[in-house]
């Protein structure tokens, strides 16, 4: 081979190796890629499944309320395995519940009884028009509503008849005593004192009723791609939406569509209620502020209405029912300085009186005779007071915090207020030399010793688990990516085996399982709703919407009726 043609060889040689690399990389990148895709979506999918980001052309219905996200996520450091062997570690008082079984053989725990699910009525009988589903939800007839059943905000609990029969009897043993003992016997002189008479009890007989709105709920599936992150179906306070399409249906808790245009009045729900406990609206033109009168016209109205926002602003910012952060004592009332300083204490109502000085940067409103402010503490927060009705400071020892007002969340919920003589706090160590301060959730209980002296103590909470809320006397507790609920006296109602988990709402709590199924409890871990539901809203204003992608969408009302003593 002549030089020329060798030189040309080794050229195309080169050529040859150059191509093949470049085809080699190709390949390779194409694969990484491939690869890459592969792990990104299997990452994605796990978190979907896990509750953790939501699909805008999907509405799973992600449990909020007021737009706060859901505290429930799985473990991620795999150490803790499934939450039946995880509950098998628990040192507990009560059986462990394996959620498993829930959903394949609803027999632990035991069943939920009709009584239960409110197809018994312990009273009089008003089977009349009732059709019960099959998760024995009735509708809400008008047989009912005659039998005095209405839609209630208050705190739901299984009417037990032998227990309320047992009240009413003291009661009228009671009155009968105080009678004999003041009955004038003949020949003797009138007595003109009239006896006091205690004031009878009251008994509330609640229930889970299902209701048919004015308007008919869209496919879900059909409208998702227009809902974005918002829900087809919105209970909000008194009230709830009904998306369809660009339109939002607001209907009254019963299901009567009160416009079908609620957009076009250019209101918004603000969250709040006025002093007669009523939802406030808010223009979104003026900011002045409304609220709805059921009575004015076929469909009611909206009143303008003298409304101050911040007297009205109660603590926590969620759509909170009637009861919550209201007086509870007439005898003593909030008052702001009018000097511009914005600072709050306490007034007798009746005399004016001022019975704390107006120094605090918040004060709320009394709660199981106690009333709560804090004052700003410069490096450290918000430190705590606890006030008698005598204006005296009963929390004298430690300093514990509570966080900001303005900048509160749901998650919050159980600051400010007692609830069962239990608030939320929390408590400071401060590291001086590393300038580090760290914070303790703690709660805080009222107690009264032998010798008639209030103090506070400190609430035992197991080891090693966070403080995620406190309402209707159930503390949600999370350790490792688990929830469950204890109650005020230290009882784990719910095991904490669950993923997901919500706040006790007006007396139900939304719990989850690991493959996304959620059902509804209440304050006795009772199951109201079985885990078959794929999204559940918080229950607000007694109602609550639940959603099964096969079924679509079920609202309820949690209404009630007095039981009348005799």
């Amino acid at each position: 081979m002549d030089k020329k043609n060798k030189f040309k060889e080794i050229a195309l040689r080169n050529i040859n190796i150059k191509s093949l690399s470049k085809l080699n990389l190709k390949i390779f990148l194409r694969n990484s890629a491939g690869i890459l895709l592969l792990l990104v979506f299997t990452h994605l999918t796990v978190a979907y499944s896990q509750g953790r980001f939501e699909l805008p052309f999907y509405d799973r219905g992600l449990n909020s309320n007021g737009g706060d996200s859901a505290p429930g996520h799985s473990s991620e450091n795999g150490s803790s395995g499934s939450p039946a062997q995880r509950a098998n570690d628990i040192d507990n008082i009560q059986g462990i519940i394996n959620p498993d079984d829930l959903i394949l053989s609803e027999v632990i725990p035991e069943p939920v009884t009709e009584a239960e699910t409110g197809t018994e009525t312990g009273g009089d009988e008003i089977n009349a028009g009732e059709v019960a589903d099959d998760d024995g939800f009735p509708l809400f007839s008008e047989e009912m509503k005659l039998a005095g059943f209405s839609v209630s905000d208050g705190v739901y609990g299984i009417y037990d008849e032998e227990n309320a029969n047992l009240i009413i009897n003291n009661y009228k043993a009671e009155v009968n005593r105080i009678l004999n003992e003041n009955a004038v016997s003949d020949g003797a002189p009138a007595v003109l004192e009239v006896p006091e008479i205690p004031e009878a009890p009251l008994i509330y007989e609640y229930r889970f009723v299902k209701i048919e709105p004015g308007y008919e709920v869209p496919d879900t599936r059909v409208t998702a791609l227009n809902m974005i992150s918002k829900r087809t179906v919105d209970p909000m306070m008194d009230f709830f939406v009904i998306r369809s399409g660009e339109y939002e249906i607001l209907c009254a808790a019963d299901g009567k569509v009160i416009t079908r245009d609620f957009s076009a009045l250019n209101l918004e729900i603000t969250r709040m209620r006025d002093s007669e406990n009523r939802t406030v609206f808010k223009s979104l033109a003026d900011s002045s502020y409304y609220i709805y009168d059921p009575e004015d016209g076929p469909r009611g109205s909206f009143a303008p209405v003298n409304f101050d926002p911040v007297l009205g602003n109660r603590g926590v910012p969620f759509m909170y029912p009637s009861y919550y952060g209201a007086n509870g004592n007439n005898n003593r009332v909030r008052t702001r300085d009018s000097a511009g300083r914005r600072l709050w204490g306490y007034a007798d109502s009746v005399t004016g009186r001022q019975v704390v000085t107006n120094i605090y940067n918040k004060t709320f409103n009394f709660s199981e005779n106690i009333g709560v402010a804090y004052q700003d503490e410069p490096g450290r927060g918000n430190r705590l007071f606890l006030f008698n009705e005598s204006g005296q400071n009963l929390l004298t020892s430690g300093g514990y915090y509570a966080p900001d007002e303005n900048r509160v969340t749901t998650g919050h919920l159980g600051y400010f207020y007692f609830d069962h003589g239990l608030t939320r706090a929390y408590s400071q160590t401060v590291d001086r030399q590393a300038g580090l301060v760290a914070n303790r959730e703690v709660l805080l209980q009222y107690r009264v010793d032998s010798g008639g002296y209030a103090y506070f103590a400190e609430f035992y909470i197991p080891s090693d688990y966070i403080v995620k809320a406190y309402s209707n006397g159930m503390i949600l507790l999370e350790k490792d990516g688990f929830y469950g609920f204890m109650n005020y006296l230290g009882e784990w109602v719910a095991q904490p085996i669950y993923i997901y988990a919500q706040p006790f709402f007006e007396g139900v709590a939304v719990i989850g399982l690991e493959n996304g199924k959620r059902a509804l409890i209440d304050t006795k871990g009772n199951l109201i709703a079985k885990f078959k539901y794929d999204a559940i809203t918080n229950c607000t204003g007694g109602i609550v919407a639940l959603y099964e992608r096969n079924e679509g969408w079920t609202i309820l009302n949690k209404v009630r009726r007095t039981i009348e003593i005799g």
